[in-house]
């Protein structure tokens, strides 16, 4: 009987080096389970930077002329502005779509300083690509259809660019 008994302590003995690697399996199955969701943001982002040639020849033409009443631009199509009076806020009836990377984009919102906010649309809602003058950032807002966006999150990208997360 003692014969078995040590057989089963020598069966289920952990030395401090199994302690540890257990240990650190543990903290990095965690890690990564928390850590997703930056991942996937930082990911985004470096897709987003891909598209942002293509995205400047989209807002140039905003940046020198914005809209003063609903119509239709090569670069857009189809748009509906609001306000009536003062529109700061283009609803593409067409959305702009990116072939690679997939992006699409459905709304244009023009901010008091000039930026030019791009709302994504498809398996990226709820994010914008934005562009601010010189030394400006992302800040909260409210829309031309007057819904408010409160600032999550953002990351530069380049050019005045940048990732953004409101939470709406």
């Amino acid at each position: 009987m003692s014969g078995r008994v040590i057989g089963l302590k020598r069966r289920y003995r952990f030395g401090i080096g199994r302690l540890m690697l257990t240990t650190l399996l543990a903290a990095s199955l965690c890690s990564l389970a928390t850590g997703h969701d930056p991942i996937a943001w930082q990911s985004k982002r470096f897709r987003m930077i891909s598209l942002l040639d293509r995205l400047e020849t989209l807002a140039q033409p905003l940046r020198q002329a914005w809209p003063t009443t609903s119509g239709e631009m090569h670069q857009t199509g189809p748009f509906m502005a609001y306000p009536v009076r003062h529109p700061r806020t283009l609803v593409l009836l067409t959305p702009v779509k990116f072939d690679s990377p997939s992006v699409t984009i459905n709304t244009i919102e023009r901010g008091r300083h000039g930026s030019l906010r791009l709302r994504l649309a498809g398996a990226d809602e709820g994010d914008w690509i934005e562009w601010h003058p010189h030394k400006r950032h992302p800040t909260s807002f409210t829309g031309g259809l007057g819904d408010s966006h409160s600032l999550q999150r953002f990351l530069p990208m380049t050019r005045g660019w940048y990732l953004v997360r409101y939470d709406s």
